[in-house]
């Protein structure tokens, strides 16, 4: 028997290099880069992914209750992927109405996040030493939703872009800082 207890961490054979952490964090800033300096075109780009899978998506929900005819739920499995490839239809021809939508939806997602956190901050005050960022982080959310919405719907066509560029900048920092911090694989 013995006396090691398990180890908490996979295998160092399972973890990625510290090289493909980092240039994976590489990527993203690149990519972050380049949503952020063309705002309008990762924009569209997201949003023609979005109409895309929505469309596979219900055609595969089609399919799925159409070959299933003893489906309990198969009428409203029917209904839910015609709903998907009708939605998915209209994000790819209606792109600058489909921004608009889905700018409001990002608002009200930065709205509610901003609360939840804000709320949350106050009630960890007592636990959390640093309750603070909660707040912080709050604020910052409702500050984003306000910009969308007071500018809206001028900034539908090039916000979501932009937000999904400096996302990704942050999470490739992130993947560059931990890649960094980890420790060489032994040969």
């Amino acid at each position: 028997m013995s006396d090691e207890s398990p180890s908490p961490t996979p295998p160092s054979g399972l973890l990625p290099s510290k090289g493909a952490v980092i240039a994976e964090g590489i990527l993203f800033e690149l990519i972050g880069v380049a949503a952020i300096v063309f705002p309008l075109l990762a924009s569209i780009a997201l949003e023609q992914l979005l109409g895309a899978l929505c469309v596979l998506a219900g055609v595969f929900a089609l399919g799925n209750n159409i070959m299933h005819r003893n489906s309990q739920h198969r009428v409203s499995g029917i209904f839910s992927g015609l709903v998907l490839v009708v939605l998915g239809i209209c994000m790819l021809v209606f792109v600058r109405e489909s921004l608009k939508l889905l700018a409001v939806f990002v608002a009200v997602a930065f709205a509610v996040e901003g609360i939840l956190q804000i709320l949350s901050g106050f009630s960890r005050r007592g636990s959390l030493k640093l309750w603070p960022m909660l707040l912080l982080n709050g604020v910052v959310s409702l500050i984003l939703a306000a910009l969308i919405f007071f500018q809206w719907p001028e900034s539908s066509h090039w916000i979501i872009g932009l937000l999904f560029g400096i996302n990704l900048m942050f999470a490739g920092a992130t993947l560059m800082a931990i890649g960094f911090a980890m420790p060489k694989k032994e040969k």
